[in-house]
């Protein structure tokens, strides 16, 4: 796909009780929290107008489930969905409680899909160039580099690890490893 989409689209595996309420709410607030409206309802590339009533519901978007959650009466399910979203409005990003960058959800639901992963599983479908091994512990970069810089690089660049994680262990800031990584692919390009 090239260098403009190169890492922008992946999987996430939610958990549902858990995690995808808010994982929806967080979806309906992206235009706000980017600042192109002050309200979900006023963006109208997104589900929220449909979850709400404003317009219909395409037919491929299933917004029952989802009003479900908040009451079987639908008039009291759309008000506290609602109110559900306004109250998510400033909250800190979802994305901090991603694991291994692809799970959301707890700890027991992390071990239940890790165990679901077969190591003796059949590769044949997927291509060799997207296949990955299981990811070193990030001390393994601290430790494998003298140069700091270079294990931050390395730990970026597995795709195991966010910025932020990386940060966290290096103990720096994260600006300081989104600089290592830019001047790591200039130096690379």
């Amino acid at each position: 796909m090239g260098h403009v989409f190169q890492g922008r689209y992946k999987g996430i595996l939610v958990e549902k009780y858990s995690y995808l309420l808010e994982l929806s709410r967080y979806v309906v607030l992206n235009p706000v929290r980017a600042n192109m409206v002050k309200d979900a309802g006023k963006w109208p590339w997104s589900s929220y107008r449909a979850m709400t009533g404003k317009q219909p519901a395409a037919d491929w978007l299933e917004t029952g489930w989802l009003l479900s959650q908040f009451s079987v009466q639908r008039k009291r399910a759309t008000a506290k969905y609602i109110d559900f979203v306004r109250a998510g409005v400033g909250l800190p990003s979802l994305w901090r409680e991603l694991t291994h960058q692809i799970y959301l959800g707890g700890d027991r639901f992390v071990n239940r899909m890790q165990k679901k992963l077969d190591a003796k599983a059949d590769l044949s479908e997927i291509p060799k160039a997207q296949r990955r091994s299981i990811a070193k512990p990030i001390s393994y970069y601290a430790t494998r580099y003298k140069d700091k810089k270079r294990g931050i690089v390395e730990a970026y660049l597995t795709g195991d690890y966010t910025m932020k994680d990386i940060a966290g262990h290096f103990n720096v800031h994260y600006s300081t490893v989104s600089r290592a990584i830019t001047k790591a692919e200039k130096e690379n390009a």
